[in-house]
């Protein structure tokens, strides 16, 4: 039976797809690969479409209409039905014999809620550009608290949300459609366990351009809308307001401590909702 699923949020990714598709395909393991083309213009969808032809692990979703990167991962997470699971960026490529590293680590250890390879960069010529040493965090304490405070601290590069996770740590997580919604799912991840990363294996990722990164909103949302980053301070704290389970004198002094983090970092303008 499969213990993992790796969902792979797809649009307009033809250039890369098939470098992606193939470095799952070389896996040796029982998983399921659940690919979610979100009403992709080019041929996305007929390359995923070819995969599951000739592998069985290839399970393939269309969406009748664009719903924003939020809204396909969504759907992409209502399908899983495994002990494990993991996103796989639809130009990202992993190592081989990856899930060989990465799982057993997070299987053998309760301590461990997400494992991922050595994180490395691959650029738009698919020219392999190494380890990225900004993208290795820390995480390891034993305090779950110091992971949640230093994940909110540190967070830049969010390659580690791509680690394979344990399902079960998504009970009662609430997603909302934020800016730099990601780092709020990680710190959630902390406070379930540690991150583990896993030196013997690389997650390859695909760096591009400040132009493409523009677009960020647009592809979150699917559509030209501003999200607000007062939305995300909201988040964070909504979120650790509802999984903290001490003292609430001690609650007041971290929700204070995250906003003061969160205004370092971001700025004291999101700190009440925009006007426009």
């Amino acid at each position: 039976m499969s213990q993992v699923s790796v969902l792979v949020p797809i649009y307009n990714e033809e250039r890369y797809l098939v470098e992606t598709l193939n470095s799952l395909k070389s896996q040796d393991i029982d998983a399921k690969f659940i690919l979610s083309d979100n009403n992709s213009s080019d041929s996305s969808h007929q390359i995923c479409q070819e995969f599951s032809h000739v592998d069985d692990r290839f399970k393939v979703f269309r969406q009748k209409e664009n719903i924003g990167a939020f809204g396909n991962s969504l759907f992409l997470l209502d399908q899983i039905n495994t002990e494990f699971f993991m996103f796989l960026g639809a130009h990202d490529v992993l190592s081989s014999n990856y899930f060989d590293y990465v799982l057993e680590p997070i299987k053998s250890d309760k301590n461990i809620a997400m494992s991922i390879g050595q994180p490395a960069a691959i650029n738009e010529k698919s020219e392999i550009l190494g380890y990225v040493e900004k993208a290795v965090y820390d995480f390891s304490s034993n305090e779950k608290i110091i992971r949640y405070l230093k994940s909110l601290h540190e967070l830049i590069d969010c390659t580690c949300f791509q680690s394979l996770c344990r399902t079960s740590n998504l009970r009662g997580f609430e997603f909302r459609e934020t800016i730099s919604c990601d780092h709020v799912f990680i710190s959630h991840m902390l406070l379930m366990g540690k991150l583990h990363v896993e030196k013997n294996a690389a997650y390859i990722r695909r760096y591009f351009p400040k132009e493409r990164e523009l677009l960020r909103e647009e592809r979150i949302t699917g559509k030209s809308k501003k999200l607000d980053r007062h939305d995300f301070y909201k988040y964070y704290l909504d979120h650790f307001r509802k999984n903290f389970d001490g003292d609430e004198t001690i609650l007041l002094f971290l929700e204070n401590k995250i906003l003061t983090i969160l205004e370092a970092r971001f700025g004291t303008a999101a700190l009440f909702p925009s006007r426009t």
